[in-house]
């Protein structure tokens, strides 16, 4: 009876390590603190933003990415965004982007307004992309730029703070910004849809029970 317990334990502590968590947050820098915004516009003055960060060991892949952002030109956003998402590696002087490592023209994104407002009553909208498993290294700083090319609604990027700071470029001269950029990074727990989808936590969990249910009747039947 002792041996069929010790196993049934084991068999539940097996299926409860093997649930992955969905939609884990691998990176945070902090939602918008309902304060100014940094234009990442080329259609205002050629200006764009970047934020950097860290991913840890174990969680360096990223499946979506999250941020927040408010238009000047008009309280009622465009009907068609035009963003462009990159990363680059950190150039040994640490105040100019390195390589690009990841890139992507993606246009039109999901966009919702949660019911916030930054400085003057400007709705701040939170948009977010699910992206191919981006891998990278972990212990790493990379820069995470966003633009969006609004044809003149005059797009920025939400702070999220003005503890730390961000990267500036104007005219190709890049340099540090005073406030952090609102945004996350999120793995799903799936792969790719081409190499199919991780089971949901919870059908693992019923078959970790299914499992252990089967081991418990034959034990106990035993005993």
């Amino acid at each position: 009876m002792r041996t069929g317990r010790r196993i049934l334990c084991a068999i539940l502590l097996m299926a409860t390590l093997a649930l992955p968590a969905a939609s884990d947050v691998i990176f945070d820098n902090g939602g918008p603190d309902q304060g100014y915004i940094w234009f990442s516009d080329p259609s205002y003055a050629l200006y764009r933003v970047a934020e950097d960060f860290v991913l840890a060991p174990g969680a360096n892949v990223i499946t979506d990415i999250h941020w927040w952002g408010s238009y000047i030109s008009y309280l009622v956003p465009p009907e068609g965004d035009d963003f462009t998402i990159t990363i680059y590696d950190t150039s040994p002087a640490g105040s100019v982007p390195g390589s690009v490592v990841y890139s992507d023209h993606v246009g039109a994104v999901s966009r919702v307004d949660p019911g916030l407002n930054g400085v003057g009553e400007l709705p701040i909208y939170a948009y977010s992309l699910l992206v191919d498993p981006i891998t990278l290294a972990a212990d790493t700083t990379y820069w995470l730029e966003i633009v969006n090319d609004t044809n003149g609604s005059m797009w920025g990027w939400s702070t999220a703070s003005y503890e730390g700071g961000s990267h500036g470029e104007y005219d190709g001269h890049w340099y540090r910004e005073i406030a952090e950029l609102a945004f996350n990074l999120t793995n799903d727990g799936q792969n790719d849809g081409q190499k199919g989808v991780v089971p949901e936590p919870a059908s693992i969990a019923l078959v970790g029970l299914g499992i252990a249910g089967l081991a418990r009747r034959r034990f106990f039947k035993r005993g």
